[in-house]
């Protein structure tokens, strides 16, 4: 028995009215009777007295009734409950990477994760620096992929997948472009490009200034370089 058919009738069975079961219903009229029309003829027999443009529940429309809320009630809580397991369901990761993460091996760990678990998605977004811990904090399914020092991350869990270097990039015909090794303090006179100030990277590299015993030139700044 079509449970839009049962809907119908219960509606009809609080109003008695068929233009005002329509109006509920955001339909016609006449699809309310012949809805109507349809499930008496599932039953064998009327369920409505007629009469001078006026209707009434008669006896086996009564009987009806309530097997017919019951119904619709079951339903609607059995798609509910299906509703809400298939949301349990729905594995969604959530992860914010810093921009550069296709440098790193990270990323294919990523991918190979992804085709052996083709059930989770995975939504990426580009992050940095200081939006990546509480992004981390903001729920149960996230994840972040960073940069980390030891004292910036002591709270999470943490899976190190590489490990990554200083290095200074010089102009081609610089004095010191063609050591193997430089000493920081080399450097104590030089223009420095750098990072923002809000990356995870930017402290760490000040600090290992200051503790070769100078404070960094620092003439450009940017998100990427």
């Amino acid at each position: 028995m079509d449970i839009h058919k049962l809907e119908i009738f219960i509606d009809l069975s609080e109003t008695l009215n068929y233009t005002e079961t329509a109006e509920r219903q955001f339909t016609t009229q006449g699809n309310i009777s012949k809805q109507i029309i349809a499930l008496e003829k599932e039953v064998g027999a009327p369920l409505f007295e007629r009469a001078h443009r006026q209707i009434t529940l008669n006896p086996l429309g009564k009987l009806l009734l309530p097997h017919a809320q019951e119904i619709v009630m079951q339903y609607q809580q059995m798609q509910q409950h299906l509703s809400e397991q298939l949301s349990q369901d729905s594995l969604v990761l959530m992860m914010l990477t810093i921009p550069t993460m296709a440098n790193y091996h990270g990323f294919e760990l990523i991918t190979k994760f992804l085709k052996y678990h083709p059930e989770i998605d995975l939504q990426l977004k580009e992050g940095e620096g200081n939006a990546l811990l509480p992004f981390l904090k903001g729920g149960q399914n996230h994840v972040i992929f960073a940069r980390t020092f030891s004292r910036t991350m002591a709270e999470c869990e943490m899976l190190l997948t590489e490990e990554d270097q200083f290095v200074a990039v010089l102009p081609k015909h610089h004095p010191l472009a063609n050591e193997k090794k430089i000493a920081l303090g080399d450097l104590s006179m030089e223009q420095f490009v750098a990072l923002e100030e809000d990356t995870l990277i930017y402290q760490p590299m000040v600090d290992l200034c200051h503790e070769a015993g100078f404070d960094p030139q620092i003439s450009f700044r940017s998100a990427r370089i």
